[in-house]
């Protein structure tokens, strides 16, 4: 077992997910392997496996991480997921750090432009907004793991244990941890979602506003106003980022509430289709069944 197995492992004395002083950081263990993919929507944050395996699911990509891989998101996805590698013996240990884009962007701010891939993500004009047909602008990501970055995150693990340091030093290394991601290999990728001339962070708005008000009606041309785009770039560059199309993205990331509220909150098909917003509980239950592969009525009981 690797040193930040163990510092995971020091704070979970059980399988489950685990909320810690810091606000930012989560734990997670795990004694065995998922039966099944689980929905999930995550919001921006770095996901780093210390021991066992992941896999997660955008659509028909699939994004393996590992005690040598770690997952950054930099836009809320909804993903499904499954741990691969887990038992009682070694149990999967992970922890989840969500991203403060105010921290991160003081950072880039701070940053020179030093790597050449940046170059990947300069706005373009309307007319040659298209020529780019690959997975580089995606919201999500995988990257190796470096030693400076685990012996931070260690350091951060250990300041739980002191309250002085939980409230000092947390936020420093926290910092480091970003500075640490944003040199490595996908750190322009990171980069572009908060730097405002780019068109990963016009779509990154775009979905932190899907995300505040999915349970109203949402039409395409008003989020293609909100990212300055016209509606065809926009479908262009929001595929790019979600891998789904805008309304694809807003029905799933429904879907997602209404099972979480059917599954945790014990609510009627009925309420949580009406809760995320949806009229009609008939084509709910259709969507829903096409979506995750079973009747919302099997999750309820």
């Amino acid at each position: 077992m690797n040193d930040l197995a163990k510092a995971i492992m020091s704070h979970t004395i059980e399988p489950g997910l685990f909320p810690t002083a810091i606000p930012e950081l989560s734990l997670v263990r795990m004694d065995s392997l998922s039966k099944s993919l689980s929905p999930v929507v995550y919001e921006p944050c770095i996901y780093i496996v210390a021991q066992g395996s992941k896999q997660a699911y955008l659509a028909d990509e699939l994004y393996t991480y590992d005690a040598l891989n770690f997952l950054v998101l930099s836009v809320h996805l909804p993903l499904q997921c499954k741990v691969t590698q887990a038992s009682e013996e070694q149990p999967y240990l992970a922890l989840k750090l969500d991203v403060n884009n105010s921290v991160l962007s003081e950072l880039v701010m701070a940053l020179p432009l030093s790597n050449s891939a940046d170059a990947l993500f300069e706005s373009k004009s309307e007319g040659d907004e298209q020529c780019k047909d690959s997975k580089t602008d995606r919201g999500i990501f995988v990257s190796p793991m470096g030693a400076e970055l685990q012996s931070c995150l260690i350091r951060l693990i250990a300041s739980l244990d002191d309250r002085a340091s939980t409230k000092i030093i947390a936020p420093m290394l926290i910092k480091e941890i970003l500075f640490y991601v944003l040199r490595g290999q996908q750190g322009p990728q990171l980069r572009a979602f908060v730097s405002q001339d780019r068109n990963a962070f016009r779509i990154s708005s775009c979905t932190n506003y899907i995300q505040q008000n999915y349970t109203n009606a949402i039409d395409v041309n008003q989020l293609a106003a909100i990212a300055g785009m016209s509606v065809s770039s926009f479908h262009h560059y929001f595929k790019e980022v979600t891998n789904a199309s805008p309304l694809q993205y807003i029905k799933s990331i429904r879907l997602h509430a209404a099972k979480k509220k059917i599954v945790l909150n014990s609510l009627s098909v009925s309420d949580a289709a009406f809760q995320v917003g949806y009229t009609s509980p008939s084509q709910f239950s259709r969507e829903y069944k096409r979506f995750f592969g079973r009747a919302p009525s099997v999750d309820a009981q």
